[in-house]
């Protein structure tokens, strides 16, 4: 039986992947709608060997809809969701607005029975959170987690379309001795780094690094668990990396984290520094896992260990995470949603 599904911000980046990725699961054109702003009225969009005509979004298009996929800003996610649930149309969101509410069902890959007790809103982590919890999650089960020091290095395509434009007019505009503008980094990105990946918090943090172990703890099941997060936008297009430095109760060697993670079906384990062999954004985009190398041991420190982590931020864990859910509750009869959901 196929539901029909709406893809809520489709001309977007990760809209456009996510449609990709349903045709390749030979998910009919007739069972997709797609819908943006005013501005895309009239556009078409590529689905497989079709096309698909988008709509603008309107709150009384998520009557007709069994679900909604939601891949736009917040402030939308916001706004639309509550009347989506009111249609009784399942969310799986994309946005960081409803990831920690305590009606929504937060998940990554590893935890699909977690679906079993959605209420109808199930929202992705932050694709950072997605790739530590699914990288350290093995390793908390066995040793137990205390401590967490990461520090990310973001694609401009966590910013959306409109991000890796700027990055394509800088780099070109600076190679021809232009003048280069920027109006979605507070700095300019192209051959920089820029500190700043989301607005600043009252305490010096930005979204993003609060979100990274917030929503890892929560993923975790480990509200005792100390971490914090530095976030940093790099002047690549797709994929974010994370230099992970993970403090165990536990003693644990580079050698056994090895083979826990070699038995993990979405980690692809990638670590031969002799051969130098290890994961790097070029390698990983278009992958659906997450690749971790450079396990060492933290010689400073007791029981720790340093991991490199990287994942594709729009095909993997956003786009495919989204198809994955699906799926699931197809199989298990599970589109449906717990009346007045976000009223209780």
């Amino acid at each position: 039986m196929h539901y029909t599904l709406g893809v809520i911000g489709a001309t977007g980046i990760v809209g456009e992947e996510l449609l990709a990725i349903l045709a390749a699961h030979n998910i009919p054109p007739t069972a997709v709608k797609a819908f943006a702003s005013q501005d895309a009225l009239g556009e078409s969009l590529p689905y497989g060997d079709d096309e698909i005509a988008v709509s603008p979004l309107d709150p009384s298009v998520f009557q007709d809809l069994d679900l909604a996929f939601f891949c736009v800003p917040d402030s939308v996610a916001g706004e639309c969701i509550p009347i989506a649930l009111q249609s009784q149309c399942v969310v799986i969101d994309t946005s960081r607005h409803f990831r920690l509410h305590p009606k929504a069902c937060l998940f990554v890959p590893s935890q699909t029975e977690a679906l079993l007790l959605h209420q109808g809103l199930i929202a992705l982590p932050n694709p950072l959170s997605l790739a530590l919890t699914l990288a350290l999650e093995p390793l908390h089960e066995e040793c137990e987690l205390t401590r967490l020091c990461v520090t990310a290095f973001e694609s401009v395509s966590g910013a959306g379309r409109a991000g890796v434009e700027e990055l394509e007019h800088q780099i070109r505009d600076l190679m021809n001795m232009r003048d280069s503008e920027n109006t979605v980094f507070p700095r300019q990105i192209a051959f920089n780094t820029v500190p700043q990946t989301a607005p600043f918090a009252e305490n010096d943090y930005t979204d993003d690094e609060l979100d990274c172990i917030n929503e890892t703890r929560a993923l975790l099941n480990a509200p005792d668990l100390c971490g914090t997060a530095t976030s940093v936008y790099v002047p690549t297009f797709f994929c974010h990396a994370l230099s992970v430095n993970a403090t165990f109760e536990n003693p644990i060697t580079a050698k056994e984290c090895r083979a826990i993670l070699s038995q993990i079906p979405a980690i692809h384990l990638v670590d031969n520094p002799m051969a130098d062999c290890y994961p790097t954004m070029l390698d990983c985009g278009g992958e659906d896992a997450v690749f971790v190398g450079r396990i060492r041991p933290d010689t400073s420190h007791k029981n720790t260990l340093n991991l490199w982590i990287v994942l594709d931020n729009v095909r993997y864990a956003c786009a495919k995470s989204c198809v994955t859910i699906y799926q699931y509750l197809c199989d298990h009869d599970l589109v449906r949603v717990t009346p007045n959901l976000l009223e209780r």
